[in-house]
């Protein structure tokens, strides 16, 4: 039985690869030499960038002036710089921009993310309004790709950028470089087949009627950019990707900075789909959405889980062999050196050896998508190395605290 299931899950793992990377094929040509409509910047719409900021006095300065560098005519462009009670020295870096036409300065008290969202929203006068978080910066053509994306597609009611690693300084780091380019692919991916289920924080944007028709930002267990495009989903509203709009965002230095975010993240995806299963999963009116994305999504989770455990349990099971053995035979020792003599007949040829390696060669192909979607170049490098050998078995004690507090609904901390 347990053999049967490990089947079943590489064959769905392996089965998901294959439908992505094949729906990039399909759509390469749509994807690299897209339609556009040349707009006259006199034409462009106005836009208001949100920034929402709670004790980010160290980051928040290089976000504004990232904004103020954007290739957008000034006239059109409104920034609400929202202080959510913030106790350092944040409100001093603040006004330094104070003088700025384009930036307006809003000041509350701490009640979190979403509610300096929802308080910037009863200022802000452009016709898309998005968000920036104050630990992002953005490059200068990723606002006009944004709002090209709104006007080459009318039906379109929010955009979402390509989101990169600003600069990374240490192995952890360069590995979240290859985790953000795969998902810079899955991203466009979800795109494509009408299934994004999360409007990032970083640099998302929205035409101004979504928040009359969906209502404002919600506290959604620390992740309203997730709840707010869930309740989109639901009015069968069309979110795109601009791959082309790029920004880049701070990633956790340490594993312990990490592990918060990434519980924070999986935390606040398992409880938004506790509440919003019934309306989605495998309900044919949300097409891939609900069919496939958000069910596969959530069965992954638990499936790499299972994987680890599995793991675990077969190496003990396997030590423990060993010991009897040695404790049944004596101990030997050969003294000389080593011998190593590589032959075919000794490489696994069970199904599950061969699905794991196919699977890891299309994790590379998607890697590659994602680097031609990010007009990067594939090179080895230690986070590559990382990423592929060790990154996956320290994922899972994330995927494990964040599923039992999900169970528990004991809400982890934010930093």
């Amino acid at each position: 039985m347990n053999e049967v299931f490990v089947y079943i899950l590489l064959f769905v793992a392996l089965f998901f690869e294959v439908f992505v990377l094949l729906v990039f094929l399909e759509k390469r040509g749509e994807i690299f030499s897209p339609k556009k409509k040349s707009v006259t910047k006199r034409l462009l719409p106005a836009v208001t960038v949100m920034v929402p900021v709670f004790n980010e006095e160290k980051t928040v300065a290089k976000t504004l002036n990232s904004l103020l560098a954007l290739d957008y005519p000034k006239s059109k462009l409104e920034i609400l710089v929202i202080n959510d009670g913030s106790t350092d020295n944040t409100q001093t870096v603040l006004d330094a921009f104070e003088s700025h036409p384009c930036i307006t300065l809003l000041t509350k008290e701490n009640g979190g993310k979403h509610t300096a969202l929802n308080y910037g929203l009863q200022f802000a006068k452009g016709d898309i309004v998005g968000c920036l978080d104050a630990d992002s910066d953005v490059a200068p053509d990723a606002l006009l790709h944004i709002v090209h994306s709104f006007i080459d597609d009318k039906e379109a009611m929010a955009v979402v950028p390509a989101i990169k690693v600003g600069s990374a300084h240490n192995t952890l780091q360069l590995t979240q470089q290859i985790e953000y380019t795969l998902s810079i692919f899955m991203r466009k991916i979800m795109s494509l087949i009408g299934s994004i289920f999360v409007t990032p924080g970083p640099f998302s944007f929205f035409r101004r009627e979504v928040f009359s028709i969906v209502g404002p930002y919600r506290h959604a267990h620390n992740t309203e950019d997730l709840e707010i495009c869930l309740r989109m989903q639901e009015h069968n509203m069309k979110i795109i990707n601009a791959h082309e709009a790029v920004v880049y965002t701070v990633s956790p230095n340490t594993l312990k900075k990490l592990y918060k975010q990434r519980v924070r993240w999986i935390y606040g995806f398992l409880r938004n789909m506790k509440d919003y299963y019934r309306s989605f999963f495998f309900n044919p009116k949300h097409g891939n959405l609900g069919l496939f994305i958000l069910p596969i999504s959530t069965f992954s989770i638990y499936s790499a889980i299972y994987f680890a455990a599995l793991l675990v349990v077969n190496s003990v099971l396997k030590i423990i062999n060993k010991v009897g053995e040695y404790m049944v035979t004596g101990w030997h020792f050969d003294i000389g050196m080593p011998t190593f003599d590589f032959s075919w007949f000794y490489v696994s040829s069970s199904v599950p050896v061969i699905v794991s390696f196919a699977m890891i060669a299309l994790v590379f192909c998607m890697l590659c998508a994602g680097l031609a979607l990010s007009k990067e170049k594939f090179r080895i490098s230690r986070g590559l190395i990382f990423y592929t050998f060790v990154y996956g078995f320290i994922s899972t004690y994330w995927l494990l605290s964040a599923s039992i507090k999900a169970l528990l609904a004991k809400k982890p901390s934010w930093r």
